[in-house]
């Protein structure tokens, strides 16, 4: 990306500013991870009012990493100041799932987050602000953003899906014995949820045409076994590890994202959750993981693709979930409506 030294910074936003994976995502804006080695950001960091002191924690950490690339931080619990002249946006903040907790329950709670986010990102986003959401339920969490940022373009608004995508590569690199930046052709489907599919049916090794990845990895029977339900369910075995969720490539997959929709994918696809227009049988205007390129700061579904039999079943399954997750979510805004949530 061509160097802002004589421009006005960039303003990027991060909700869930105190939490952890921020504390990991933060340092990495600062390096220039996201937007490249000599583009200046001024943070915009957004935080509820119980975390406002250990944000200002992070602050200061901040302060004395003394990152070059860092022209200002801003900390405040109102939405207004921190989204203000926005021209990134980056959501980590949501509620978090509770044992025994319905989904509408969860839905109900992450409408009101996300309506006072869109609100404040339809009133005082630079133009063309792209903003990528964590939070999750992500995809729902993305629909329901949308829907309170009207003037905000659709295209413009994302879920995240490269961390599936990335831990998809990894474990193919592993299985051929390859670099992980010789694996292509990988992409995750639908939901950031357990029903996501991880698609390597087209992967590819470069250096290695005669390879078949599928093959390599057992045949679709082992995919089904073994490969696609680890990819679905690493977030939770990482969790079952650690007690606590997995920041650390969280970040790297949102720096990963947004620096492949700004300064391009040279070709590669990646995947994002992004509102299609019907691609794939898949309900326009749903917020759906796709295998997409980018360039010159915009995404394109990868189109033409063939679709065999066992991957159609996981991409109606997943799409199956995620229009249930709409419904319930449309009840809720609708409800919100009436009671003006």
């Amino acid at each position: 990306m061509a160097s802002n030294g004589g421009d006005p910074p960039m303003v990027v936003t991060v909700t869930g500013a105190a939490g952890q994976i921020a504390y990991s995502l933060l340092p990495a804006i600062c390096a220039g991870r996201m937007f490249g080695p000599t583009t200046r950001v001024a943070l915009r960091l957004l935080e509820i009012p119980p975390a406002m002191t250990s944000l200002g924690g992070v602050v200061m950490e901040l302060t004395d990493c003394a990152w070059p690339l860092l022209a200002s931080v801003t900390a405040t619990s109102d939405a207004a100041e921190a989204f203000a002249g926005a021209n990134a946006a980056v959501l980590v903040g949501a509620f978090p799932r509770g044992p025994g907790m319905e989904r509408a329950e969860l839905l109900a709670k992450n409408a009101g987050i996300f309506k006072a986010q869109g609100a404040a990102l339809d009133a005082g986003a630079a133009p063309g602000c792209k903003v990528v959401v964590v939070g999750n339920p992500a995809n729902t969490n993305a629909m329901i953003l949308s829907h309170f940022a009207p003037s905000i373009p659709k295209k413009n608004i994302s879920a995240l899906t490269r961390l599936d995508h990335n831990r998809a590569v990894a474990a193919v690199a592993a299985a051929v014995g390859a670099p992980l930046g010789d694996v292509g052709g990988v992409c995750i489907w639908g939901n950031h949820s357990s029903t996501q599919y991880p698609d390597v049916t087209r992967a590819t090794v470069a250096g290695k045409p005669d390879v078949n990845v599928v093959e390599v990895m057992g045949g679709q029977q082992a995919l089904s076994e073994t490969f696609i339900p680890t990819i679905q369910k690493r977030g939770a075995a990482i969790i079952a590890a650690r007690k606590m969720s997995s920041a650390m490539s969280a970040a790297k997959a949102i720096c990963d994202h947004m620096a492949s929709w700004v300064g391009g994918s040279d070709g590669a696809t990646v995947s994002m959750g992004v509102a299609g227009a019907g691609e794939y049988g898949i309900e326009a205007g749903t917020f759906f993981s796709y295998p997409v390129t980018c360039t010159g700061g915009e995404w394109s579904i990868v189109e033409g693709l063939t679709v065999d039999e066992a991957s159609r079943k996981y991409i109606d399954a997943t799409s199956q979930e995620l229009q249930a997750e709409r419904s319930d979510a449309l009840s809720v805004l609708s409800a919100a409506a009436e009671s003006k949530l």
